[in-house]
């Protein structure tokens, strides 16, 4: 994927915190992540992955392309483990295209209290294709100074694909209930206006004729693919009140754009949902446009289930960020959905269940609202919507 510090071997005896020789803390120490035997362990040939890596508190490398030397210097004979198990495998600083700076200021906690997390502690192993992802994430969960390793999901399309319905530009969704949210009604108390709603996804056509006059704005990223499913999503909001095609559910909101694709082979929920809160404030509104692989078993699942896109939406959620996040389309009930530990963390009514702070929105049919068979289900659900 992305270009990494290559990967170098060979070292002295690892380093503590402190600095002093401490190898405990880089050797496999403690019991890593699971393994449920339905979780998947074969590799794509063709595929590459990322392995995200948080170092636990304390735990110092530099965010730089010095990060693989440093790793050798302290993690030493642990590090070459890994490199002669999986050749190939490169180590870096997980987020490219973000400043330190701009992570430690988010790293700062909110008037809540909460959402305080050291993103400088999150680094990425590059692995080659044909590589044993998971077998990586395992080594790495077994170190006595890692807090989490997992694999992380590639690039999913995003939950709805409206150029399949030959009807997705009927605006059923204007009409009064049952059939609708009643667009008609909100618009003589609130039209948008005075907030600024963000849409993260993948790529949009900014010049359509219905979001021209909009002056949307492209926070960061690359405008990439899956134009028409971005094009239609932020249609849906912020198509403008003029004489061409329809009009968005909030015509008079700020409109900007985030791109998931950071650079033209780096992949990132998480640096899109960084980048978009250095651009927001308390009271605006991120819809993440993204779902992900089920770190166990098939289909997809809320992005929030990797840990690093959880830490970031709770960042954005601590900040009075209103984070609007679909449920994903995997026909799946999500109190039952477990991640590579076995914990079933979107089960309310489960002592691993953590609340991210985001309202996760599953899809209905109008004006049963009934469940839309494809789309996911559970105590996490906060709310549903029409679904397309």
């Amino acid at each position: 994927m992305s270009g990494r510090p290559p990967t170098v071997k060979g070292g002295p005896t690892a380093l503590s915190r402190s600095g002093a020789r401490d190898t405990k803390l880089w050797r496999s120490t403690r019991h890593g992540m699971q393994s449920p035997a339905h979780v998947r362990h074969t590799s794509n040939p063709s595929d590459s992955r990322r392995v995200v890596v948080k170092f636990r508190p304390g735990i110092v490398l530099p965010y730089d392309d010095s990060a693989a030397s440093k790793l050798l210097e302290r993690a030493g004979h642990a590090w070459e483990e890994i490199t002669g198990e999986f050749p190939g495998v490169t180590f870096g600083p997980y987020f490219t295209t973000i400043t330190v700076p701009l992570l430690r200021e988010l790293q700062t906690p909110s008037d809540s209290g909460t959402g305080a997390t050291d993103f400088t502690s999150y680094f990425a192993v590059e692995c080659p294709p044909g590589t044993d992802w998971h077998g990586v994430a395992r080594k790495f969960a077994t170190w006595e100074s890692v807090e989490r390793a997992y694999v992380e999901s590639p690039p999913v399309p995003p939950p709805v694909d409206p150029a399949s319905d030959p009807r997705f530009k009927e605006q059923g969704w204007h009409r009064a209930a049952p059939f609708g949210i009643d667009s008609l009604f909100a618009w003589d108390h609130a039209d948008g206006s005075n907030v600024r709603f963000v849409d993260l996804e993948r790529g949009w056509v900014l010049t359509h004729e219905d979001l021209k006059s909009a002056k949307v704005t492209l926070i960061s990223g690359l405008n990439k693919d899956f134009k028409d499913h971005g094009t239609a999503i932020l249609g849906l909001v912020r198509a403008a009140d003029n004489r061409l095609g329809g009009i968005g559910i909030a015509p008079k909101a700020t409109a900007s754009v985030v791109s998931q694709w950071r650079a033209a082979t780096i992949y990132s929920i998480s640096e899109a949902i960084l980048s978009a809160i250095t651009s927001m404030s308390a009271g605006d509104v991120l819809l993440l446009e993204t779902q992900i692989e089920a770190p166990v078993g098939p289909g997809v699942v809320p992005c929030e289930m990797e840990d690093l896109t959880f830490d970031a939406i709770r960042t954005a959620a601590s900040r009075g960020i209103a984070v609007i996040e679909p449920s994903a389309n995997g026909s799946r009930n999500l109190n039952t959905v477990v991640d590579q530990n076995g914990k079933r963390v979107l089960d309310r009514s489960s002592a691993d269940f953590r609340d991210s702070g985001a309202i996760v929105v599953s899809a209905s049919q109008s004006p049963s609202r009934s469940r839309l068979t494809g789309a996911n289900f559970g105590n996490r659900v906060d709310c549903f919507a029409w679904g397309l």
